[in-house]
């Protein structure tokens, strides 16, 4: 049996393909095609043990990771704000605690917002 290549994700800095300079060789080596033109970055990954090992590292995403643990967060507060801010209104809360309540909502979505535009 055959072992099947990693799939590789795009360049996480100009969205180009993954080139494999090499593979099985001593020397395991990906990097950006920079296939949109030049990249920014040029990032390159090399020189471990195994193409799986270099794969991984060029596949790891960590902040990526972190945005959508963040994001997550994010909706999760805006979820317990909307559930309070419709108790609150059922009892008839006053202008100055809605505003707020929408202050906070208006916040949150825009921090949404902005982790998904990264």
């Amino acid at each position: 049996m055959s072992e099947q290549t990693p799939k590789l994700s795009n360049c996480p800095f100009c969205n180009s393909k993954a080139e494999i300079l090499y593979k099985d060789a001593p020397s395991n080596i990906i990097q950006c095609s920079q296939e949109h033109g030049r990249c920014p970055v040029e990032p390159v990954v090399g020189n471990y043990d195994t193409f799986e090992q270099c794969a991984e590292i060029w596949n790891s995403r960590p902040i990526e990771a972190q945005l959508q643990a963040e994001n997550a967060r994010l909706r999760d507060a805006l979820e317990y704000v909307d559930s309070k801010a419709y108790m609150l209104q059922s009892m008839g809360i006053e202008p100055r605690v809605e505003y707020e309540v929408e202050k906070i909502r208006r916040t949150i979505k825009t921090s949404l917002q902005h982790n998904e535009a990264l």
